[in-house]
């Protein structure tokens, strides 16, 4: 008996391969009153179909000699959208729609008629077509709301879609009677410095039209959610050298060096003020201009050498501050910059002695080394080298 009961289990869970899709009688385009003059790129219609060989992702098409200014698109794995590609030239087009799950394809017979409307009224009765929206928004807040009219023959609401951003979403919500309203909820953060402008477009299917001139199942709508830029984020140096090498001949007033910043808020930017950071022994050689960011040297370079010597690099803190201008608390950025003393001047080297007095003997090969008298061998000294040469030739 338990047998059996198993056998009868696994058929029930047995699926029926092989069963060719179809199209839904309430979504395949089978009459499309299309008025004359609906735009280029508009979504015309919406196809949709079903298969039992669940599951199956299922392709639509149009084909035939009047199909031409018509484009399919797959919207999900059940459904599809006719886009209008061209200015319709006749009065009325036949072609056939299709639909296919790769291996049984089912056929359904079409006919478009070109109504000459002067005037579409469009179902949205209530929308934003620009938001602007700050980018401190929290998420899942209602950043507005869209109304559309239900269609007169059918007893369901008007379904809404939302395509251009995944950062946003759609959701139904009551309407006044004879309505369907759904609000726009930013379900990610914005982020100005990355992106501040959005183009959303809602769909909404099943919307009302004047039937004795347009059949189309679905309507749109274009909306432009424009960020605006909050104070949050702080300055950048756009030119700030890692080492600068100082010249000793360098005199006071002239310039080291000069550290730019920007406000890393582009939308509302802020001035720069630059500044160093205290506790620096060596910061009273320097003076750094707080607009402009130039640093000069405020002492001899001669009396820098003599108090701190040339063996480390001297490290310089800065500061680049923005300049507070509401109720937001100025944002800052440090940052230190190496200097390094250099001699510039090009000293000719010379001997470490005046005379010197060496021999070899008669008939030595050549590269025989001299031998020198006393105990100072013949040497050579180079002020920008800091150091002693060897001689290796005299001309």
């Amino acid at each position: 008996m338990w047998m059996w009961t198993i056998l009868m289990l696994l058929l029930q869970n047995v699926t029926v391969q092989g069963n060719a899709p179809n199209i839904e009688v309430s979504h395949n385009m089978r009459v499309l009153k299309l008025p004359r003059e609906t735009k280029i790129g508009s979504i015309v219609y919406r196809l949709k179909g079903y298969d039992s060989d669940i599951p199956d992702v299922l392709t639509f098409g149009v084909r035939g000699s009047g199909a031409d200014f018509l484009e399919v698109r797959s919207a999900s794995f059940t459904e599809a959208d006719v886009i209008l590609t061209k200015r319709p030239t006749e009065d009325q087009y036949r072609f056939t729609v299709f639909v296919t799950d790769g291996v049984e394809t089912t056929e359904d017979e079409s006919t478009v008629v070109i109504t000459d409307a002067t005037r579409i009224l469009s179902p949205f009765l209530q929308y934003d077509s620009v938001i602007k929206l700050s980018e401190n928004t929290a998420q899942n807040a209602t950043i507005t709301s869209v109304v559309a009219k239900d269609k007169d023959t059918s007893n369901l609401p008007v379904k809404f879609e939302l395509r251009g951003s995944d950062k946003f979403s759609i959701k139904y919500v009551f309407g006044p009677r004879g309505t369907s309203k759904a609000k726009i909820v930013l379900i990610q953060n914005v982020d100005y410095e990355k992106q501040n402008l959005y183009r959303l477009q809602i769909l909404a299917l099943n919307a009302w039209t004047n039937e004795t001139i347009d059949t189309r199942n679905i309507a749109t709508v274009d909306i432009i959610v424009v960020v605006e830029d909050v104070q949050d984020s702080p300055p950048f140096f756009t030119e700030l050298p890692n080492v600068v090498r100082v010249s000793e001949s360098l005199k006071p007033g002239d310039k080291v060096l000069q550290i730019r910043a920007e406000d890393g808020d582009f939308g509302d930017q802020r001035a720069i003020l630059y500044s160093f950071l205290p506790d620096i022994p060596w910061i009273t050689f320097f003076t750094l201009n707080s607009t402009t960011g130039d640093i000069t040297l405020a002492k001899p370079i001669s009396e820098l050498k003599q108090q701190y010597g040339t063996g480390l690099p001297l490290l310089l803190g800065v500061r680049a501050r923005e300049v507070f201008s509401s109720g937001v608390p100025p944002a800052f950025i440090e940052a230190e910059v190496a200097l390094v003393l250099v001699n510039t001047e090009n000293h000719p080297p010379k001997f470490a002695n005046a005379r010197y007095v060496g021999s070899i003997e008669e008939g030595s090969p050549t590269l025989t080394a001299v031998r020198w008298e006393g105990a100072t061998f013949a040497r050579v000294i180079d002020e920008d080298q800091a150091s002693h040469l060897p001689v290796i030739s005299f001309v």
